[in-house]
């Protein structure tokens, strides 16, 4: 079997398995088991297991990053926020890879990894960063930022729980 698709199998089975089980739960018996290839594939194309989950993240941030709803002035902000939301609610809802990357962002929230910070960063902060900019167009000019932050840390919990 050529290296690259040993390569995508083993991202693509790793990610379920992280998703399911956590990074410290999961076993590479078992991701290299779904991919059908065994353990040293694993260690010939990462390494070690930290540096296959980075490469596991890395790899489904890329190729799941969707664009975030467009920022539109001429659209109302009660109707981008209806917009965000709507989008938001299809991405946690999402089948496929989709879905397990957003089980493993619960996951990483549950029992941290040191990708935690990554993930924040690559996936989480800029969904943060655009409903803060919507909020902030719906609440009075002289609203604290941590008054915002409430808003939007309301509105991102109401939307996951």
């Amino acid at each position: 079997m050529p290296a690259d698709v040993t390569t995508e199998r083993l991202l693509d089975a790793a990610i379920a398995v992280f998703a399911e089980k956590g990074f410290a739960q999961a076993t590479l018996a078992e991701i290299t088991e779904r991919a059908g290839t065994n353990i040293a594939s694993v260690n010939y194309h990462f390494g070690s297991k930290a540096s296959f989950y980075a490469a596991v993240v890395a790899h489904h941030i890329r190729k799941l990053a969707g664009p975030l709803p467009e920022h539109d002035p001429e659209i109302p902000p009660e109707h981008r926020l209806a917009s965000f939301i709507r989008w938001l609610m299809r991405k946690m809802t999402a089948c496929g890879n989709e879905a397990s990357m957003m089980e493993l962002q619960r996951q990483e929230f549950a029992r941290p990894s040191p990708l935690l910070d990554e993930i924040v960063e690559e996936m989480i902060r800029p969904e943060i960063v655009c409903l803060e900019s919507i909020i902030r167009e719906l609440v009075p000019t002289r609203t604290s930022d941590e008054t915002v932050r409430r808003h939007v840390l309301s509105v991102m919990g109401q939307c996951t729980f």
